[in-house]
């Protein structure tokens, strides 16, 4: 597959090692600075922002699509034309994003209890707003990095915002906790990187032109076509994860959205462990398309479904046993017993939607993510509604239920038929190549877990169990997972470079 996917690869992770490890130190800090109430409205300010990413309407997935196929053909032109157009839509919409901010703040204490606090929840989501709407812009110049497989240099930007970032609201929360402090601190932040992305892809790209004169028209209708059904899948993802922190804000109180975000956050980085292997497949299958190597596209689809379940069961393994106990040493004792069932119920849904990972990928890398679209949609709708009626009944594990259920139908069932036929793949290859390894490492190591049994009540003994486990994992996954063909490629590597 090449070196540079594996760079890439390794890059993403390791963005998302130090980005989930400050998480786990900012999350408790937040909650316990802010206290429940205001961490919850920030919560829901941030679940609501979210949904103004819908508004790139798939064009950024384009970009990544297009850029990438000019860029294998060497046309410059076409590339500045298509990023041009892009970018000049792009900062249309970071005026409608800036509008819809004034609209949104100004009405939020109509939408949930506020009190004595809403001038400052309306400060805050003003803030967050104007953050969205100046950033959005950017993303299509962000997005020449990944389509320029320049993972490497993406991940650079976002490793080193993210470390000044959250050392500068530690020391300001620290000083003055205070939750429009915590909003103009990613404010400034995200003007640095925006400001960073533009300087790094000047290095990477430098035949791209700058020039809003190069807007054509004629583009827009291309990347529609492209977009409409990304659009589709964008809505959906946006519904189906943050949608559910609201729903429980709007019926329940706004403390219990701090319970459900933690889950939520727990839940944000299993689906980004998935994704940040993946999502190199994108740019690399669509060069491999471009160029007609279809072998090449079924080798790496079938070996990268197959690592992606092995991770995917992975971290549910972990989750599963060690879930519990993870986060009331994390958080507090308070939070493990309400918040855990929600994360295991949000878990077996993440699993079978971020198992299909690479099938999306190559949905999208090959221009048939048609299907995607549609069948996101009806799993959205279909959540909203489930949840809706639950909440009502069951409190955030009626919330929960209603991610779940529609999840196992379009994702477990659906999707996993359609791939097989649009592709032509046979079955019983697609189950034998992709699913019982990773299905069957993941049943025999929870087998032998449950019967001997884990116990921890402090990060030590949390670390160790995990660490033991983990062992338990890779010992069945090695045999079960890697076959002759990766075999025999990693031996011929090694020896060619000794």
């Amino acid at each position: 597959m090449g070196l540079r996917v594996l760079l890439n690869a390794l890059s993403n992770y390791a963005h998302l090692v130090i980005s989930i490890i400050i998480a786990l130190i900012m999350s408790p800090f937040l909650v316990h600075t802010l206290g429940d109430f205001f961490y919850g409205i920030w919560s829901i300010i941030a679940a609501i922002t979210g949904y103004f990413s819908l508004l790139d309407m798939g064009m950024n997935r384009a970009i990544v699509r297009y850029i990438s196929k000019y860029d294998s053909e060497n046309n410059d032109k076409a590339l500045n034309v298509f990023l041009n157009t892009s970018l000049v839509l792009f900062s249309a919409i970071g005026v409608i994003i800036m509008v819809a901010a004034l609209i949104i703040s100004a009405n939020l204490d109509r939408f949930l209890e506020l009190g004595q606090h809403a001038h400052i929840a309306k400060t805050v989501a003003l803030i967050a707003g104007i953050d969205f709407a100046f950033t959005f812009p950017f993303g299509a110049i962000y997005a020449v990095l990944i389509a320029k497989q320049r993972h490497t240099v993406a991940n650079k930007i976002n490793i080193i915002n993210t470390l000044l970032r959250n050392f500068a609201i530690y020391i300001s929360l620290t000083l003055s906790p205070n939750l429009i402090v915590l909003a103009i601190s990613n404010l400034v932040f995200n003007v640095g990187r925006n400001w960073y992305i533009v300087t790094e892809t000047r290095k990477v790209a430098p035949e791209i032109q700058y020039q809003p004169g190069l807007f054509d028209r004629t583009l827009i209708k291309k990347i529609y076509n492209y977009s409409i059904y990304s659009f589709a899948a964008s809505i959906s993802a946006r519904v189906i994860n943050f949608t559910d922190e609201i729903v429980v804000g709007h019926f329940l109180e706004v403390r219990d959205v701090t319970f459900y975000a933690i889950a939520v956050n727990l839940i944000s980085y299993f689906e980004k462990v998935v994704w940040a292997g993946a999502s190199v497949f994108v740019p690399y299958i669509s060069q491999l398309d471009a160029l007609g190597k279809n072998e090449d596209i079924e080798r790496s689809f079938c070996l990268g479904s197959r690592l992606t379940l092995l991770l995917t069961l992975y971290i549910f393994f972990g989750l599963l046993f060690l879930g519990k106990p993870f986060i009331n040493v994390w958080m507090g004792p308070d939070y493990g017993p309400r918040t855990f069932p929600v994360l295991l119920l949000l878990a077996i849904a993440k699993v079978v939607s971020s198992g299909q990972s690479m099938t999306v990928a190559r949905l999208f890398g090959t221009s048939k993510h048609k299907f995607i679209g549609i069948i996101n949609s009806i799993e959205a709708f279909s959540n909203l509604c489930l949840s809706l009626v639950l909440v009502q009944h069951y409190g955030m594990i009626g919330v929960a239920m209603g991610t779940l259920v529609p999840c196992l139908i379009c994702n477990g069932i659906v999707l996993p038929v359609f791939t097989v036929k649009i592709f032509q793949l046979s079955v019983w290859s697609f189950i034998r190549h992709s699913l019982a390894g990773p299905i069957g490492a993941f049943v025999f190591s929870t087998l032998i877990v449950y019967h001997i049994g884990v116990t921890a009540s402090s990060f030590t003994q949390v670390i160790f169990q995990g660490l033991w486990i983990s062992v338990v994992y890779l010992a069945l996954s090695i045999p079960l997972c890697l076959d002759r063909h990766l075999f025999s490629q990693l031996r011929n590597k090694w020896h060619r470079k000794k």
